[in-house]
């Protein structure tokens, strides 16, 4: 059985990453895979990279890995201009250049099971609208399909990606739908603070590991899920003159993504309006 970790969504959290890193040497993992989101939100943008770079067998892109490692001078928008150049000047050249080399998808066989991974879906870094929990059953299903970010044209027995920053776990059509969860900046959006639990179950450093046989032999397939406390203190006591310091704060401390209506109008397509949960 070979063992392989599965992380996503860092944000340049550095002291999430190294308690990930150091949790995954305990739990004597063969491989490490990243899907992506290295950077953005947080300051340890540089460190992460190399972090990833030293340590991951595989990195493919995500949105922000995308976003904020283009040439802002491309841009028509002297905002996203500015946005792009301020996390540029958290990296140095070569951390932009890998960035920009990433591939878009990862697969494999694994256990017999063709096993997908990519950032958010097969067609798009950004997308919000077939990998939510309580999309619909078809929306979920074209989360197998090959798009034109996949590797392959086949149809996956197994798809796994980050994105959404929530561990999640569904199985349709005899295949399974896996969400890893977040590194660096984990949320939960369905919110009331009558109801809420203890923020601790949200806000640790989220990762997975699944096992199985690196062969086309159907055989046994494991799926763990862990969250792994960390020092959100220790990574936040330099960030005082940084520009996302208010809003990244708020995210790692209460586990609440910074946009509520954003999360609204996502969920309100599936029949959840988070003003009346």
């Amino acid at each position: 059985m070979t063992r392989i970790a599965v992380i996503s969504d860092i944000h340049g959290n550095r002291e999430a990453l190294k308690a990930v890193l150091e949790d995954i040497r305990l739990k004597q993992c063969d491989t490490i895979i990243c899907l992506g989101d290295v950077i953005a939100k947080g300051k340890h943008n540089h460190e992460c990279v190399q972090l990833v770079k030293n340590n991951c067998d595989v990195t493919v892109r995500g949105n922000c890995d995308a976003y904020f490692s283009y040439d802002p001078d491309q841009m028509d928008s002297e905002r996203e201009k500015n946005l792009i150049k301020a996390y540029q000047e958290t990296m140095e050249q070569e951390d932009i250049e890998w960035l920009r080399s990433l591939n878009d998808c990862h697969e494999m066989k694994l256990s017999g099971r063709l096993v997908r991974m990519f950032h958010a879906g097969p067609d798009s870094f950004n997308n919000y609208s077939s990998n939510t929990i309580y999309a619909s059953v078809e929306e979920k299903y074209s989360m197998f399909m090959p798009g034109k970010l996949t590797c392959s044209d086949g149809t996956a027995d197994v798809v796994i990606f980050g994105h959404i920053h929530t561990q999640m776990m569904q199985k349709a059509f005899n295949r399974t739908l896996i969400c890893c969860g977040s590194v660096g900046n984990a949320l939960d959006f369905i919110r009331n603070p009558s109801k809420d639990g203890d923020v601790r179950n949200t806000v640790s450093a989220q990762y997975m590991i699944m096992e199985g046989n690196m062969s086309e032999e159907y055989g046994p397939l494991e799926f763990r899920f862990l969250q792994v406390p960390y020092d959100i203190e220790k990574e936040l006591e330099d960030y005082d003159d940084f520009f996302e310091k208010e809003s990244f704060e708020y995210e790692l401390r209460e586990g609440n993504y910074r946009s509520h209506e954003k999360i609204r109008k996502i969920l309100l397509k599936d029949g959840i309006d988070l003003d009346k949960v």
